[in-house]
């Protein structure tokens, strides 16, 4: 099966003059977000193409591949990158990042960075449980408007996970004559909305427009409220890992698309929505900073830095011991809470579906 990958390389001879933007090159733009142009900003406004000729970017791997292929194609290769910037910040727990393509077909694509791997990008998705706005959320609205009144073409704007939330947040609220020239919003399996912005009038208006894809294991994707118009995409990865992008699976010039949920997803979800149902904002933010302020006592940065060595677990275990009585109980209760909401979801699961199966094998028989 085809991924975004292979969609480039087959049909990257076809021009968005000629054959018109699809939910693949939203995906494909939306990845690209995730690359560093720190060293291209001199060169910017400036094309894919040129771009990549001049090694002004930094990513792992598989996604210098997606760059490369993008540049090299006569689909993407004139795309013009503009308007990049990047935020980090710990004091404000900020993690933001955005940059605009100036497609060949006359628009504009907003593309918001997901979530990297600072412990302090990790945070802020959390805080999503419990705060709105985040501060990434403010910064992306703040975005939208200043290349809102930049630009005067139509506009499409979207991201993955974090970045797919951003962009349907600064797409709700952001000035009525910038929504008007929006022609869709995608969400890449980013998180849900809290009430009150799924209530607005903005949300409504850009509602419609909103494309929301989620894979078959979505977890992040289901996170928070949504409007339940979302398509779900199959993947040949397992669980967690359907949430990269490279799994989703692709035929001809669309994802394939199926029916429903996986097991794991449907319980996982239903696990985690009642969990953050029995806890109350204050109790949920006091969780996050535990967690997080114990993560700090490595004075890593970084994800991947804190898996890297075994080193980095001492300062932890050690931060751990510290803790008060009450917030040791706390953190034991509210794990000892999730643990039996996710056994009980997952017994009644199974038992629901081995009702199920037995009344239609009954049926079968008659």
């Amino acid at each position: 099966m085809a991924n975004m990958l292979d969609y480039i390389n087959n049909f990257g001879k076809e021009r968005l003059t000629s054959t018109p933007f699809s939910d693949v090159d939203n995906l494909i733009l939306s990845d690209l977000a995730y690359v560093r142009y720190e060293d291209a900003k001199r060169l910017l406004p400036a094309s894919l193409e040129s771009i990549y000729e001049a090694h002004a970017y930094a990513c792992p791997e598989m996604r210098e591949s997606l760059l490369k292929s993008a540049a090299e194609s006569q689909r993407l290769k004139d795309a013009v990158l503009t308007e990049y910037e990047s935020i980090l910040s710990e004091q404000y727990t900020l993690q933001f990042s955005a940059v605009t393509f100036l497609l060949p077909d006359g628009t504009a694509y907003v593309a918001y960075r997901g979530t990297d791997n600072t412990l302090v990008g990790w945070k802020e998705d959390f805080n999503l449980s419990f705060i709105t706005p985040i501060p990434a959320q403010t910064e992306a609205l703040k975005y939208l408007s200043r290349i809102g009144r930049i630009l005067k073409c139509p506009l499409r704007v979207g991201g993955h996970s974090k970045g797919g939330n951003l962009a349907v947040y600064a797409s709700a609220l952001c000035a009525s004559d910038i929504q008007d020239r929006i022609i869709n919003v995608y969400n890449n399996d980013g998180p849900g909305h809290d009430i009150s912005t799924i209530a607005s009038d903005g949300y409504k208006r850009i509602a419609p427009r909103i494309r929301t894809f989620i894979p078959r294991s979505s977890i992040v994707g289901m996170l928070l409220e949504h409007t339940n118009d979302y398509l779900i995409v199959e993947s040949d990865a397992h669980g967690l890992f359907q949430h990269h992008p490279y799994s989703w699976l692709i035929e001809d010039q669309s994802f394939i698309i199926t029916q429903k949920h996986s097991d794991f997803s449907y319980c996982m979800n239903e696990s985690i929505r009642r969990w953050l149902t029995g806890m109350s904002p204050e109790k949920r933010r006091r969780m996050i900073d535990m967690i997080y302020n114990l993560l700090n006592k490595t004075n890593v940065k970084t994800i991947k830095e804190l898996k890297s060595s075994a080193r980095n677990l001492i300062p932890i275990i050690i931060a751990a011991a510290d803790l008060s009585f009450e917030d040791k109980k706390e953190i034991i209760a509210l794990t000892g809470q999730f643990m039996k909401i996710a056994l009980d979801q997952y017994s009644s699961f199974v038992w629901e579906s081995a009702v199920n199966n037995s009344v239609f094998s009954g049926r079968d028989k008659n």
